[in-house]
């Protein structure tokens, strides 16, 4: 298990958007993993229920990049918190949750990236997106569009 840290950030359309940075317990991290979601609503822990497990998905991913030695980031989807009711452990606020278009994604995504980069935990080392189902059309996007080092 790493130390994590909550973040939120405002995006350019004015949002408070929730992340969330775990980092290996000891030494700088080798590098920056960071999770491009898939679709659908996700929290920064995304506790799923089924077949009789209830478990945290995420963080079952940073404990294995942090125990590498990298550092793992993820994000909420936009309009999406936690909320305590099985099986998806999430709320929607709608209004917002419209506004989670692949084009706010990207851009979220590299504000994101600014925003880590500045981080002097993290500064300086490789970052590699890591996408998920339609997060595997966005990472390359973001890459693609070239405003920030991936």
């Amino acid at each position: 298990m790493g130390i994590c840290a909550e973040m939120t950030m405002t995006s350019w359309d004015g949002l408070v958007l929730d992340g969330k940075l775990d980092l290996p317990e000891a030494g700088r991290p080798k590098a920056l993993i960071c999770f491009v979601n898939g679709s659908g609503p996700n929290t920064c822990d995304d506790h799923r229920e089924g077949g009789g497990l209830c478990f945290d998905f995420y963080g079952l991913l940073a404990d294995y990049f942090t125990q590498g030695g990298a550092a793992f980031f993820r994000t909420a989807t936009r309009g999406v918190t936690p909320a305590a009711e099985p099986p998806f452990f999430c709320a929607v606020d709608e209004e917002a949750y419209r506004t989670y278009l692949p084009q706010n994604v990207v851009q979220d995504m590299e504000d994101w990236l600014r925003l880590l980069a500045a981080d002097p935990r993290l500064a300086g080392l490789p970052v590699w997106l890591l996408g998920w189902s339609e997060g595997t059309i966005l990472a390359p996007l973001v890459a693609k569009r070239g405003a920030v080092r991936v």
